[in-house]
């Protein structure tokens, strides 16, 4: 396995491709009285292409455009947007791009461009955590006066239904017509995917024979790089895009089709992975041998379990989950996940309950509630139970009086606070247990089990 990459650092992921000076040389023919037009086009890569494979009609693209007089691009220090700065262009029936106001060609003028899509409006100042979708801005991080191509931000929807795809083209660089030109050749922009693509499918084949997958609820990333920087810098030909983390956060996909999981992608920034990045399925199935539906809750491990250590610019890639028995919960309805079932006495030495501790955190929340189930034996004296996080933190301590019903489940039922489930939440990483219970009595309290309700 390579390298691990810590969260929340700087990394990058770069995409090579060559700057491009494009389109045919202009014929020497008498230029119009006012100049000629600037006229645009688009198209897309079809190498490894993930959502969006063509455009289409009504498409909008920003553009930046670059007036440098005589100055080369590779030579040129100042690289300011100066003649468009995101510029809106639509796309029309023929592939054209059309904007407004026209711009014109002036004659022994460089000139220089690069465009992406999906367009956004700018904004000014610092970007805040809640924006969503393309950013483009004058702010630090973003394409500003002096700044060449600058930095493209992302910040990935929560809702993977409001994603998009995001394109940039290469640098156009170096664009010029004569002063006997009657002609200018049209800028043609070429789109590359520089987001990756991902898709689940769940087997539960691992489980029993008799377990097969009816709908899938959602599935939802968490602590994946949500919020990047797309930097470009065009030197010597070759155009250079190196993605660069701001922040982490989670990714949902709901009414998800399982027989059909490549109709809803995850659009990803490119990013490396590692272990304590969890992917968590919650999906229904139906038991084969009873047709009586069922939830269930999964949780694989990105490294571990799906063998996905880095993601790639353009990458579109379908992963089955195979989930075991330790890494799965099970209800009925969705309301109440058995953490455990069985039969043990309790007594002084407490007893462990290992569920899966990063699912069982995942899933919990301010007001959540743990169920313990248990019987009593007949007693003349009160008894104690205590539930603890792991080995350390007390969940529940309390003690009930004497009882003569030997066949009747009593419950302790844990409502959740917001320390509790921090708690919870930090003992998830470690070998401690999810849960001990024990009681001051020996033989006395049979444990049945033990269920979260989140």
């Amino acid at each position: 396995m390579r390298k691990n990459y810590i969260i929340g650092l700087i990394f990058a992921i770069v995409l090579l491709t060559g700057c491009s000076s494009g389109g045919n040389d202009p014929q020497p023919v008498a230029p119009a009285e006012r100049g000629l037009a600037m006229t645009f086009g688009s198209q897309m890569t079809g190498t490894r292409a993930t959502e969006k494979t063509t455009m289409a009609a009504g498409d909008r693209l920003g553009v930046f455009a670059f007036s440098q007089g005589s100055k080369p691009w590779d030579s040129w220090t100042t690289k300011t947007a100066n003649l468009m700065y995101n510029q809106l262009m639509t796309v029309n029936s023929s592939n054209g791009l059309d904007y407004s106001p026209t711009r014109y060609w002036l004659p022994d003028n460089l000139y220089s461009f690069f465009a992406y899509y999906p367009y956004t409006a700018t904004t000014t100042g610092e970007v805040k955590s809640t924006d969503e979708g393309v950013i483009i801005t004058t702010g630090a991080d973003g394409i500003g006066e002096g700044s060449g191509m600058g930095s493209l931000i992302y910040h990935t929807p929560q809702s993977a239904d409001n994603q998009q795809e995001l394109m940039v083209s290469d640098l156009i660089s170096d664009r010029s017509i004569t002063a006997s030109s009657t002609t200018a050749p049209e800028v043609n922009f070429t789109l590359h995917h520089v987001l990756s693509a991902l898709a689940f499918k769940l087997n539960l084949s691992s489980l029993s024979s008799d377990y097969t997958v009816g709908t899938i609820d959602s599935v939802r990333l968490t602590n994946i790089v949500t919020r990047g920087a797309l930097s470009s810098v065009c030197n010597g030909g070759v155009t250079t895009r190196t993605w660069s983390a701001m922040g982490n956060g989670d990714m949902l996909v709901t009414n998800y089709d399982n027989s059909k999981p490549e109709s809803k992608w995850f659009m990803v920034i490119p990013q490396a992975f590692t272990t304590d990045m969890e992917i968590y399925l919650y999906a229904n199935y139906t038991t084969a041998a009873n047709s009586t539906a069922q939830k269930i809750a999964i949780h694989a491990n990105m490294v571990n379990d799906l063998k996905i250590e880095s993601v790639y610019p353009g990458i579109k890639q379908t992963y089955t989950l195979t989930p075991s028995a330790s890494h799965v919960l099970l209800s009925a309805d969705g309301s109440e996940y058995t953490l455990w079932s069985g039969s043990k006495a309790l007594g002084t030495s407490a007893v462990s309950i290992s569920a899966d501790k990063y699912l069982v955190s995942a899933m919990t929340k301010k007001g959540s509630k743990l169920v313990v189930y248990y019987t009593v034996a007949n007693t003349t004296d009160s008894y104690q139970i205590k539930v603890n996080s792991g080995y350390d933190v007390t969940l529940y301590d309390a003690t009930y009086a004497a009882v003569s019903n030997t066949t009747y489940t009593y419950i302790a039922e844990i409502t959740l606070t917001a320390e509790q489930v921090a708690q919870l939440k930090q003992n998830s990483g470690n070998t401690d247990p999810l849960l001990t219970i024990s009681t001051d009595k020996e033989n006395v309290v049979t444990l049945t089990g033990v269920t979260l309700k989140p």
